[in-house]
């Protein structure tokens, strides 16, 4: 899902928390607000080691370009066996309910903040790793089936 977001929606970088995951990640995350007095935080802006591992300070994708304006929805895990990665930006979005007496909506939407231009960054990098994996299980496929068929051949003999 892309979001645009209105002009006076910004990040609120004072209110950024980081949660530190025992694997030693940091999930970094942000209230995006608006001139708007709304009593609960809807959006957050969310990343991956861009921000101070103590408060914060979120740094993450285009959180210094007061220019963006544009969320990218998140449904990212950071691998197949691994926990999913919205399951930390949950906690560190609990710790900055708890550290800044936030309350969020019932059902928050996570982004990565973006340029308008920028709002195809993940889907194009999607379809490069697809790509790129299909191409390589097609090259294991040739590999496999020439070992094995190199293997069963048998040379047959010529009647005289």
């Amino acid at each position: 899902g892309k979001l645009t977001f209105t002009n006076e929606a910004s990040i609120d970088v004072n209110r950024s928390v980081a949660y530190i995951s025992e694997s030693g990640f940091v999930y970094c995350i942000a209230p995006i607000r608006d001139n708007t007095v709304m009593p609960q935080v809807e959006f957050w802006a969310v990343g991956v080691g861009c921000c101070n591992n103590a408060m914060g300070d979120f740094a993450c994708d285009a959180a210094g370009d007061p220019t963006a304006k544009a969320g990218i929805r998140i449904f990212d895990n950071s691998g197949w066996f691994q926990d999913s990665r919205k399951d930390f930006y949950r906690l560190a979005r609990q710790k900055a309910e708890a550290t800044y007496s936030m309350v969020s909506a019932p059902s928050p939407l996570y982004v990565r903040w973006v340029r308008e231009d920028q709002l195809d960054m993940l889907s194009n990098f999607y379809t490069l790793r697809a790509v790129g994996n299909l191409l390589t299980f097609i090259f294991m496929y040739f590999v496999a089936a020439g070992i094995l068929s190199f293997a069963l051949y048998k040379e047959r003999r010529r009647p005289s």
